[in-house]
């Protein structure tokens, strides 16, 4: 309740609801976190969580915005504030964090063996006989250390009714799980082709914003029916969440983007980009 009011009282003297007042980043992380605290104090320590720093980025940007803002603003914060920040073993993060913060690298064995558990609990899940340590290992060594892959894995076994006794011949990497997904999705001369999304595709590779069904019938000329119908094909990736398209993780598109991983499974940014400039064009 009190950073609360003190935000309240922050935003109102600076008037942010104007449309000169600056709306950069830099100006938003120091009214959220320095003007409103300044006059706050705990007794225990808060924390605030930024996962996947290494993703706030996008395509076109050289340099980490919010890294930077994090290392120029990291003397103003109060004491009790601690921010935790999750990356990958990404040397320019590091290298920019590393006299503003402590870095704890957390090992292959600690993140296997936490994907090791997972695999292990939600394999007696679906068929508790048959969990072996064959069968874990083997996912293990699929997973290549990616919690992502161990969640992604296991919704395919449970959506194509896959037997544990065939987890030998499943995908192996994200990359490869996303190519098998996509054959079975669009391999089986099912009513929605390929061809059909490529449109969807392109704008979810191209934006920053997760967008709204009703955007995409509007920005495609879609109705809504054949809009369902596609995002139906595409649910095991992609999800409609309080209104919103959501894809399963940054990985999907890095995929989508480079014709050397997904083949014929490509979408191009470019075509995206065009497609947006016509609507854009036509729609103002």
């Amino acid at each position: 309740p009190d950073y609360r009011q003190s935000l309240k009282n922050v935003l109102q003297a600076n008037d942010i609801a104007s449309p000169s007042s600056p709306k950069n980043a830099d100006r938003i992380f120091e009214l959220l976190f320095v003007d409103a605290m300044d006059d706050l104090y705990f007794d225990n320590p808060c924390l605030v969580i930024i996962d996947a720093l290494d993703e706030a980025i996008w395509q076109g940007q050289i340099n980490n915005e919010l890294c930077g803002i994090l290392k120029n603003h990291k003397k103003k914060l109060p004491p009790w504030l601690k921010i935790l920040v999750t990356c990958r073993d990404d040397n320019t993060i590091l290298h920019s964090l590393q006299y503003v913060s402590n870095t704890l690298h957390i090992t292959r064995d600690i993140n296997d063996a936490d994907i090791r558990k997972y695999f292990e609990t939600e394999l007696s899940r679906i068929d508790k006989d048959k969990v072996t340590d064959r069968a874990v290992n083997l996912l293990l060594e699929k997973s290549e250390g990616s919690f992502i892959y161990a969640r992604e894995i296991i919704k395919y076994l449970k959506k194509y009714g896959v037997g544990l006794d065939e987890i030998e011949f499943l995908p192996t990497g994200l990359y490869e799980l996303y190519t098998e997904t996509f054959r079975r999705i669009f391999g089986t001369g099912g009513k929605v082709r390929f061809e059909d999304v490529v449109p969807l595709l392109e704008f979810i590779c191209i934006t920053p914003e997760e967008p709204t069904p009703a955007f995409v019938r509007d920005y495609l000329g879609w109705g809504e029916r054949e809009t369902n119908e596609r995002l139906d094909a595409l649910s095991s990736l992609i999800a409609v969440k309080e209104d919103k398209i959501e894809i399963v993780h940054k990985t999907l598109k890095d995929w989508l983007v480079s014709h050397e991983l997904s083949g014929e499974y490509f979408v191009s940014e470019t075509d995206g980009y065009e497609r947006l400039r016509k609507y854009i064009k036509c729609a103002y």
